[in-house]
């Protein structure tokens, strides 16, 4: 029995497994109206999805840059938009859902993501800021 085996971005499953419970999380919650909603399901996929952002743009600049000590969102930019100038207006394209997201729009030197100030709200300060989920 030939088995051949390749090496998988350890990223790419993590996508998948996130793009999995989204798409299980939509038939219980309809995305086109309920941007106010949040539940303990919602908070751990957005955690997930927030660390793997994390995650993959610190490799990316270190895939730029091999000497690159960038190691948080605001450190990530300067790296980031120096070779992807346009990145700012990068779409998240979800036809299913009719939705069209600019996670990046907001994002300037200095001035993280408001996706990312949520998270780090959620992350360190649940208790107060739960419904940011």
């Amino acid at each position: 029995m030939g088995i051949q085996r390749t090496d998988t971005p350890i990223h790419w499953n993590y996508f998948l497994a996130i793009e999995d419970d989204l798409e299980r999380l939509s038939r219980f919650v309809d995305f086109s109206e309920n941007d106010e909603t949040f539940s303990i399901e919602i908070s751990r996929l957005f955690l997930s999805a927030c660390s793997e952002v994390d995650v993959v743009l610190k490799q990316l600049c270190k895939s730029l840059n091999p000497d690159s000590t960038a190691a948080s969102i605001n450190a990530y930019y300067s790296e980031l938009i120096a070779v992807y100038p346009n990145i700012l207006s990068f779409e998240v394209l979800m036809p299913k859902y009719g939705l069209t997201l600019h996670p990046l729009e907001d994002w300037s030197e200095g001035n993280s993501p408001f996706w990312w100030r949520d998270h780090n709200k959620v992350k360190h300060h649940r208790h107060e800021h739960f419904d940011k989920a």
